[in-house]
C-alpha cells in the first residue's frame, strides 16, 4: 500500500480506548467469573464429541474450533441479551467493552488467522461507522493434547501482539474481588506468572 492510500485508509479509522484493568474487572465481574465455568464445560463437551469419531474424521484444527464454538454457545445460553453474532462468531457486548472468546498461545496471545478485520481488532482500531469500545479477549490456554484447560484470562492488547494487561479469570471466579493482575515484562512482552499462582494451580489440580 502506498502512502497516499495508507493515509486515506487511516482517515477512515478511529482508535479504541484501552480500559483500565481494575475498572474493567469490576464492570464485568459476573461474565468474567462465568467464563471460567463455560470454558471447562465446553472442554467436557468437546471431549464427548471427540469420542464419537476417529481421528481421521477430524481436521487439524477441529479440537480448537469445536471447543471455541461450545464456549460461545454456553455463553449465549447464559447471556442471551449480551451475546451478539459478528460475521458468524458470537461476542459479549458490554457497556464499555467488546469481549471476544479465543484460544491463547503460551504467551497469552490470541491465536488468530490474520485478516484485515482481525488486524484492525488486534490493533484496537475501528471503522468510523463502528463502535469504538475496546476489544478484550476472553481466552484460555490448553495442554498439547487439548485434554486440560491450563488457564483462563482476560487479555487486553494493542499493536497486534503487545500485551497491555492480563487478568487471571480463575482468581476472579474463586473470589468476589478483582482478579490477580499478571505483571507484563516490557522487554520480552510476555506474562510473568508467579510461583504463588503456579502453586495454587497445582493445589487445585491435586484436589
Amino acid at each position: 500500500m502506498n502512502k497516499e492510500n495508507e493515509l486515506f485508509a487511516n482517515s477512515q479509522m478511529q482508535k479504541r480506548k484501552t480500559p483500565e484493568q481494575e475498572e474493567f474487572e469490576k464492570e464485568n465481574l459476573d461474565v468474567l467469573g462465568y467464563s471460567v465455568k463455560a470454558v471447562n464445560q465446553a472442554l467436557e463437551l468437546m471431549h464427548k464429541e471427540r469420542e464419537l469419531y476417529p481421528f481421521s474424521y477430524r481436521g487439524r484444527n477441529w479440537a480448537a474450533t469445536t471447543l471455541n464454538g461450545f464456549v460461545q454457545g454456553i455463553m449465549l445460553d447464559k447471556f442471551p441479551d449480551k451475546m451478539k453474532s459478528f460475521f458468524g462468531s458470537y461476542s459479549y457486548v458490554g457497556s464499555k467493552s467488546l469481549l471476544k472468546f479465543k484460544k491463547l498461545s503460551d504467551k497469552l496471545i490470541p491465536e488468530n488467522i490474520k485478516t484485515e478485520k482481525v488486524d484492525r481488532e488486534r490493533n484496537q482500531q475501528a471503522l468510523l461507522f463502528e463502535s469504538n469500545i475496546p476489544i478484550i479477549y476472553i481466552g484460555y490456554t490448553v495442554d498439547s493434547t487439548m485434554d486440560e484447560i491450563t488457564g483462563c484470562y482476560a487479555v487486553c492488547l494493542d499493536d497486534w501482539d503487545k500485551l497491555i494487561w492480563v487478568s487471571d479469570l480463575t482468581d476472579i471466579a474463586e473470589a468476589s474481588g478483582n482478579g490477580r493482575q499478571i505483571v507484563i515484562d516490557p522487554v520480552v512482552n510476555g506474562p510473568e506468572i508467579s510461583l504463588v499462582r503456579l502453586k495454587k494451580a497445582e493445589e487445585r489440580k491435586a484436589e
